[in-house]
Order: structure tokens, then C-alpha cells, then sequence
């Protein structure tokens, strides 16, 4: 329920913290650790539209010309689960094409940083093109409510803080039901993200040990 899900999400926040001491104590370089940071920093908001995660970019820009061989390819992958609106496709059946080519589009953007594309990147596009097959099935079948468009008779009570109104909408529109596939699409990008900041991380110190 809500409160089993509000407890994953201090201890995601909890580690997050942590990840982030560790990362400032380690890290040298500022924008690796600003970048680090920006990847981090879903995980302790308590609110993210799926277009909020452009905060990560600088992770993603960081990792695109920094890294290499296989550590590129895990950088991809990261780049688009971070990127790609996976609970969108839930919520927007009939944007799916267009979230696909956006995805392409975040690829390519990818490829062409830093060096220059090899074979060693084939198996990240190809496991996130069939994960991308799979969510959007997944999402066909299962669709996600839209805000505020299933309220319908939906009335707020006039002492209500913004914040218990919101959460009543939410549940009042059915975003808050339980869903497997909705809440696997929600942790795509929250595994991109991290994903980014371990990669930032781990470069930065072979650089240290090199």
C-alpha cells in the first residue's frame, strides 16, 4: 500500500544521501560531482513529472563523453531508461511511436558525444529495444489514468491543505491503485538514474587509481 511504498522510498532517499557523501569525499572533479548529484536527486524529491528528469542530463552528458567500452554501453542503457517516458506509454497508448522516437533520438544524441559508436554498444540498444517492446505492451494492456481527466465527480473539502487535496486527486483519478506494470515503469528511470551516478562514480575513481 501507500504506506509500504512511502517506506521504499525513505530508504531510497536514506541511500541516496548516503551515495552522495561518498561521492563528495571521493569524487574530485566539481562537474562529475555536480552531475553525480543531479542523477541522484530524483530520489529525494517527493514529486517528479516524467519531463523533470532532464535533471539528470548532466550525468548522462558527463558519462556520454567520458566513458568507454563496456562502461559506455551500461552508459547508454542508463541514458534511456533515465530519458525514455516508460509510464507515459501507460498513460498515452497512442503516443507510444512517439516516445519510441524520442528514445531513438536520445541514442543517437548519445552516440554521437565522446567515442565514436562501436559494436560494443549493440547489446544495450538491443536489451533496451526489447524492454521498450515489453513496456509497451505491457502498458497497452494495462493503461494508467490521466490527471485530471478521471476525477469526475471529485470535490475537495475547503479546510484541506494543497497537499491532502493533491493526494486525494490522485487517488480520486486512480494513479495510486496497484499496478505492477505502473510501478515497474516508474522505476525504469529510477534505475537509469542510478545507474548514472554509479557509472560517475566508478569512472572517477579508476581516474584516481590510474
Amino acid at each position: 500500500g501507500i504506506a509500504g511504498a512511502g517506506y521504499v522510498a525513505l530508504a531510497c532517499a536514506l541511500a541516496a544521501v548516503a551515495f552522495s557523501v561518498v561521492i563528495w569525499r571521493r569524487v574530485p572533479d566539481r562537474f562529475a560531482r555536480f552531475a553525480a548529484f543531479s542523477a541522484l536527486l530524483p530520489f529525494v524529491t517527493t514529486f517528479f513529472h516524467e519531463h523533470d528528469l532532464l535533471v539528470a542530463y548532466p550525468a548522462v552528458i558527463w558519462c556520454a563523453l567520458r566513458t568507454g567500452s563496456a562502461m559506455r554501453a551500461v552508459a547508454l542503457a542508463a541514458t534511456l531508461l533515465a530519458g525514455i517516458d516508460w509510464l507515459g506509454m501507460a498513460q498515452r497508448p497512442a503516443g507510444i511511436a512517439q516516445i519510441v522516437l524520442l528514445g531513438v533520438a536520445a541514442a543517437a544524441a548519445f552516440c554521437a558525444l565522446g567515442e565514436p559508436p562501436s559494436n560494443q554498444l549493440a547489446p544495450a540498444i538491443a536489451a533496451i529495444a526489447l524492454l521498450m517492446v515489453a513496456a509497451a505492451a505491457a502498458a497497452h494492456a494495462h493503461p494508467l489514468p490521466v490527471w485530471p481527466d478521471a476525477l469526475r465527480r471529485f470535490h475537495a473539502s475547503p479546510e484541506a491543505s494543497a497537499a491532502t487535496v493533491w493526494l486525494e486527486e490522485q487517488r480520486a483519478n486512480g494513479l495510486l491503485a496497484r499496478s505492477p506494470v505502473w510501478a515497474a515503469l516508474r522505476a525504469l528511470p529510477l534505475l537509469g538514474c542510478g545507474l548514472l551516478a554509479y557509472l560517475i562514480y566508478r569512472r572517477s575513481a579508476d581516474y584516481r587509481t590510474a
